[in-house]
């Protein structure tokens, strides 16, 4: 369903949090059906709950949105944890997981996507996958402006290409196998090789 067709409804407006109810109530018209379906317990964020994780180990793969580093690790089981409370806030279930808030939450750090990671982050992602037992993360939040690329001698993925219409990026898939890692264009096949930063 589009935004537009999600209607606004005064009880709506009560399932907020306190503190964000006059925040909606005084944003434009045209904006409220966003804010209410992305509320917790929203339409947008009961779909996302279903469908997402924070984090996923995949192989030798750490599938993360923005990026881990080893505070958000310090429990055994850090990422269930994370992606179990993640997912009772989003269903309106509980309270936003403390690991969520902030710059350098798993959802919004960029240490590994800038266009050339400071040494002090190739350090940190290396312990990040040893404390993982991980080869390499692949990550997603800031869109890359020539497409889907390796930084910190390719333990590190960026595969956000702004494929939304707002930032007309190229629809770009990174393919992992057991003996290659490519990336698959609108124009062919690509080798990972071609496609490392720093």
């Amino acid at each position: 369903a589009e935004m537009d067709d999600i209607p606004v409804k005064e009880s709506d407006f009560n399932k907020l949090p306190a503190a964000v109810q006059d925040s909606v109530r005084n944003m434009p018209q045209w904006m409220r059906p966003r804010a209410l379906a992305m509320r917790p317990g929203g339409p947008v964020s009961v779909r996302m709950a279903n469908r997402m994780l924070v984090s996923l180990i995949v192989g030798e793969n750490l599938f993360v949105h923005g990026g881990l580093k080893p505070e958000h690790l310090i429990d055994p089981d850090a990422l269930e944890s994370m992606n179990k409370a993640t997912r009772a806030w989003l269903l309106g279930k509980g309270e936003k997981p403390a690991i969520l808030r902030g710059g350098k939450s798993p959802v919004w750090m960029r240490n590994f996507s800038r266009p050339s990671p400071e040494p002090s982050d190739c350090a940190m992602l290396g312990k990040v996958l040893q404390m993982t037992n991980t080869k390499r993360m692949i990550v997603g939040h800031t869109p890359q402006a020539g497409g889907i690329n390796a930084a910190c001698t390719g333990r590190v993925w960026r595969t956000d290409t702004g494929m939304a219409a707002a930032y007309g990026g190229v629809p770009e898939v990174l393919e992992i196998t057991p003996k290659k890692i490519r990336v698959l264009t609108p124009k062919g096949a690509t080798s990972s090789t071609s496609r490392m930063r720093r």
